[in-house]
């Protein structure tokens, strides 16, 4: 959703990964709120997953999580860079461990996206 790392993550998504088409669904701190199993960003997110895996026949599901995201309060919500990015890969696992019983055929690949003094980054989180 954020309109500093878009364009980075679809580049990545091509590029890296391989994927020209796509569906793009985004919530600001949607890993949190699927790890967390709470609020409406959680019904909506598995509504759209639905929806992209019965009309699409989804393959691959690719979580993106970034620094600095308003969803989970800021940069300022966490003592340090470390703990921020612990949180962010935490609740990607989590997600990527319940989108694998939901959608048990799905590939689901986890990122973490970061700031870097080139541009931006990704990280895998297994």
């Amino acid at each position: 959703m954020d309109f500093r790392f878009w364009q980075a993550i679809v580049n990545y998504i091509q590029q890296q990964l391989g994927y020209s088409t796509f569906d793009l669904i985004t919530e600001a701190g949607g890993t949190k709120a699927l790890a967390e199993h709470t609020g409406e960003i959680y019904d909506d997110l598995l509504r759209e997953l639905t929806i992209a895996s019965t009309l699409h026949h989804i393959k691959t599901i690719i979580l993106v999580n970034h620094e600095d995201c308003g969803g989970y309060g800021g940069k300022s919500a966490f003592a340090s860079n470390a703990l921020e990015r612990e949180q962010h890969r935490m609740h990607l696992a989590q997600t990527k461990q319940i989108l694998r019983k939901r959608y048990p055929t799905a590939n689901v690949i986890a990122l973490f996206a970061f700031f870097t003094q080139n541009g931006i980054d990704f990280e895998t989180v297994e």
